[in-house]
């Protein structure tokens, strides 16, 4: 069962995590209990999911799987298979989340309404058997960057 991570900034309390439009994306690490590092990962951000006809607004990529160990926020370390998703700034850029007039999120009460307020995205691992494994799923909101 995938976990859920919204790539928000608005569902995770005061923490900001929404992707920073015209920025690199690296700083979010996973770390899989167990030994992944033959599997192939993969991951996209869409407007909506497939079966509502979404369309891709981007394609993570993903350094070589490593087992080693991360620090986690409440000061312990997980140790495992690391899996990190990146967004080049060129990719970030052209999350124009302005131009497809999503409507902004002021708080967490505001309902998350896919393809209006938020975007959708998930990444999953597939073994050399081709046995597909979702690790994380969420919604994605994009920050709008002001200089370019």
């Amino acid at each position: 069962m995938a976990a859920i991570f919204h790539l928000t900034n608005t569902d995770n309390g005061p923490n900001r995590y929404a992707i920073e439009q015209g920025a690199t994306f690296n700083w979010l690490t996973l770390v899989l209990d167990g030994d992944f590092t033959t599997w192939q990962p993969r991951g996209q951000i869409r407007d909506r999911y497939v079966e509502n006809g979404g369309t891709i607004k981007a394609s993570f990529t993903f350094p070589t799987l490593v087992q080693g160990s991360a620090a986690l926020p409440n000061g312990g370390t997980a140790t495992g298979t690391i899996l990190r998703p990146q967004l080049s700034d060129e990719q970030t850029t052209s999350l124009d989340w302005l131009a497809t007039k999503m409507a902004k999120r002021s708080n967490n009460k505001e309902q998350a309404i896919i393809g209006r307020n938020v975007w959708v995205y998930d990444i999953e691992i597939e073994s050399p058997a081709g046995e597909v494994m979702r690790v994380v799923e969420g919604y994605v909101e994009v920050s709008p960057e002001a200089t370019r």
